[in-house]
């Protein structure tokens, strides 16, 4: 891959040319995909123990589709996850690796936002999936972005807050 270098006051940051293959695949469509077909269980298991074995299975699907790319440069254990309540409704925050690239996601907050009141069995329960990303400034300097995937179309929300879970977690509950 291609690095570029970017300014940021000071200090030099240097780049990847685009989104490193495994890093998106799991932020940006593994976990919303599975959070897609099944958030009770997402749900369920982030928590819990069986959090490695789903986290382990989604890993295999991204090196699957991935690693004709190369391999990855960090492993399903370099991923964090807590749960928490935005608001009160029940979330997950991943906090992704380093991110290298314009794209890669720095945190994923997973809002289920299904109040108590709705019948589970009409329905998958609603959620929002939002992605704290790095991003560059129209003069070339790093930001932050602020994202929200709804359905298969990513929204670009603007400058984000900085890289940090309760800055990242004040935004989320703004828009929640």
């Amino acid at each position: 891959m291609f690095w570029k270098k970017q300014n940021k006051g000071q200090n030099e940051v240097e780049l990847l040319s685009g989104p490193r293959p495994h890093h998106y695949m799991f932020a940006h469509i593994a976990m919303r995909k599975f959070c897609e077909s099944d958030p009770l269980q997402l749900f369920a298991l982030i928590p819990t123990e069986e959090r490695s074995h789903l986290v382990d299975f989604l890993w295999s699907k991204v090196c699957e589709n991935c690693d004709v790319e190369g391999k990855a440069d960090f492993d399903p254990g370099d991923i964090e996850f807590a749960t928490l309540r935005v608001k009160e409704y029940p979330t997950i925050l991943m906090k992704m690796p380093e991110a290298k690239a314009v794209a890669e996601a720095m945190l994923v907050a997973i809002v289920l936002t299904a109040g108590p009141e709705m019948n589970v069995e009409d329905g998958t329960p609603p959620f929002r999936y939002f992605t704290l990303e790095l991003g560059v400034s129209t003069e070339g300097g790093l930001r932050t972005v602020m994202c929200e995937w709804r359905g298969d179309s990513h929204a670009n929300m603007g400058d984000g807050p900085e890289p940090e879970a309760s800055a990242f977690l004040q935004r989320v509950e703004s828009l929640v």
